[in-house]
């Protein structure tokens, strides 16, 4: 007699194979900021309230990870946009900066929330967003370019593809806007959840 496979509930179903010799199984998949969320309420959402950003490159939001061992990762951003103050049909460049100064001036600092309303986490990250002063934060650098996305009227949601963007412990990242050809008001929302071992 063949190994029997039989179900640990004490019910005492036992695997089916069929007549080519495989055992089906049947799962439910998720992705995995939904089950950080459900069980451990580690996901997050940061979000800038309407400003208006100009032809200048405008630094918008900032996260720095404070946490020594865990990761913060940004799964996806969506920004909003009226499309400019005359026509309403203008676009606007959306940038990426690794490695950024921290703002010194024109932020405001907001700590990440739950998205999970059974649980009081708190994300270890320090975020800062634009405050609506000037033309945005005043960073010393913006620190190494590495993505761009074109933002068009309404909202544009904005993918890092299948693995987010992780912010290790100790690392920075940096978000810009800047109008190509007139001012324009935006909010941006930021998405993310904590890597816990």
């Amino acid at each position: 007699m063949g190994l029997i496979i039989e179900d640990g509930t004490g019910s005492g179903y036992k695997v089916a194979v069929d007549d080519q010799n495989r055992m089906h199984t049947r799962a439910t998949a998720r992705p995995e900021a939904e089950d950080i969320n459900i069980n451990s309420g580690y996901t997050f959402l940061t979000s800038m309230n309407l400003q208006t950003v100009t032809t200048s490159e405008s630094p918008v939001y900032y996260v720095i990870n404070n946490d020594p061992q865990n990761s913060f990762v940004i799964e996806h951003v969506s920004v909003g946009s009226n499309g400019g103050s005359t026509t309403f049909n203008k676009t606007q460049i959306f940038r990426v900066y690794f490695g950024p100064s921290a703002p010194s001036a024109n932020n405001t600092i907001v700590i990440p929330r739950s998205l999970n309303t059974n649980y009081s986490a708190k994300a270890n990250v320090t975020c800062n967003i634009w405050n609506g002063t000037g033309t945005g934060m005043t960073v010393s650098s913006n620190g190494t370019y590495v993505a761009g996305v074109i933002v068009s009227i309404g909202r544009t949601p904005i993918e890092f593809g299948e693995c987010g963007i992780v912010v290790g412990p100790g690392q920075a990242i940096l978000f810009t806007l800047q109008a190509q050809v007139e001012s324009a008001t935006n909010m941006v929302n930021v998405y993310g959840f904590v890597i816990i071992p």
